[in-house]
């Protein structure tokens, strides 16, 4: 498959002269040529001896059109809140994604997103034709490590050569921390180390060295960049390595760092092993924007007030003295709590300080407002009496 007008190579049979026929050839005449399609076509190569011996063949070349930048469609929300966000393809055997920035983690897939958001801002949707899969990165589990790396500085630089972009679907990991959970945290950063986006929490598994495989689902544009753990459960780094380290027009890994030093050769592959890529044709973003609108005040009465000399034991009530408007309440955590939804609610028997939380709903004019209260726990003071002398007379 070919992605908008690239350059390809189409190499002929063994005879001495070669005639091709077709759209768009850029040389001809050789067993190699090039050509420019921009539309699925068939090349025809005819090839002869000086015997007058002939014979032709022919291969085809299927070109995926790069799709427009789709429309979206933006929304306003009160308070913290989920805001529904659109968009629309113009080729239903498409796909748009949503992501957060002009690159990183695809958050969703599909015409529509609907996220949690505290404050205004932007998504990013694009279309995507024509995906393919391939695979780039050492298998650092043919030798072995020589050393892993704590430090959150390490690093791994790779160029995007397709002007539409890829996504990395996956990457492998090692790690030699003992057994257990640990997270782990990758950014997408430029080669100034300035995070683009930061990647969701990914938990791995410890107690074996055996690679293990973590769905990052991350586009990544045009241009030079930087994979890096800002959460590195000691993830490992061999030397040696055998290639490949790039395909042809997609990505190329160009080297291994960290805080002490600077850019290693590929003699030394870290961290991030046998990347799966996809390889498409990538539309231009559109910028949806949303907006959250301020939500009518709310606060929280402590009929006790907010510190106690001994175990907490008041009533909370959720004052709407503007609006009038909220009709849910609901509180967490559930800790001493008489219940978690109401107006008021009771706390009594707890023996440490606690920060409650409200969230006041108007179910009307789909508008949240989110407050907290902390009551701080005071233990009752020891008071011990002595005499120097308990004989009186």
């Amino acid at each position: 498959m070919l992605f908008r007008s690239y350059t390809i190579l189409i190499n002929g049979s063994s005879p001495i002269t070669y005639n091709w026929l077709g759209s768009n050839i850029l040389t001809n005449g050789a067993s190699t040529i090039k050509v420019m399609p921009n539309a699925s076509t068939v090349y025809t190569v005819y090839g002869s001896d000086p015997g007058g011996c002939s014979v032709s063949t022919t291969v085809s070349v299927t070109v995926t059109q790069t799709p427009p930048a789709p429309t979206g469609t933006g929304g306003t929300v009160c308070g913290p809140n989920n805001v529904n966000l659109s968009s629309s393809l113009s080729n239903p055997a498409n796909q748009l994604f949503w992501t957060d920035t002009i690159g990183g983690q695809i958050l969703a897939t599909g015409n529509s997103y609907s996220p949690y958001v505290t404050k205004s801002g932007s998504y990013y949707v694009r279309e995507v034709a024509g995906v393919n899969n391939a695979y780039v990165g050492y298998d650092g589990s043919l030798a072995a490590p020589v050393g892993y790396f704590p430090d959150v500085a390490s690093y791994l630089n790779f160029t995007v050569n397709n002007s539409e972009g890829i996504v990395i679907n996956f990457v492998q990991v090692s790690t030699n921390l003992g057994a257990g959970l640990y997270p782990l945290v990758v950014a997408l950063m430029n080669t100034s180390g300035q995070v683009v986006s930061v990647h969701d929490t990914i938990w791995i598994s410890g107690g074996s060295t055996a690679m293990q495989t973590v769905n990052l689902n991350m586009f990544v544009p045009q241009g030079s960049w930087r994979l890096q753990p800002i959460a590195n459960p000691n993830l490992s780094v061999h030397a040696t390595a055998a290639g490949p380290y790039s395909i042809q027009n997609q990505v190329t890994i160009s080297c291994f760092g960290n805080q002490n030093s600077s850019c290693f050769p590929t003699a030394y592959f870290g961290l991030f092993y046998n990347w799966n890529i996809s390889k498409a044709c990538f539309g231009l973003p559109t910028i949806v924007n949303y907006t959250v609108t301020t939500p009518p005040p709310v606060s929280i009465s402590s009929r006790d007030g907010e510190s106690f000399c001994g175990p907490i034991a008041t009533t909370l009530s959720a004052v709407d003295t503007v609006s009038f408007t909220y009709d849910i309440f609901e509180w967490s955590p559930a800790t001493g709590l008489s219940a978690t939804v109401g107006n008021p609610v009771y706390v009594n028997g707890i023996n440490n300080t606690i920060t409650y939380t409200l969230t006041a709903r108007d179910t009307d004019a789909h508008c949240t407002n989110v407050v907290p209260i902390t009551l701080s726990y005071n233990p009752d003071p020891s008071l011990v009496l002595g005499f120097h002398d308990t004989t009186l007379c």
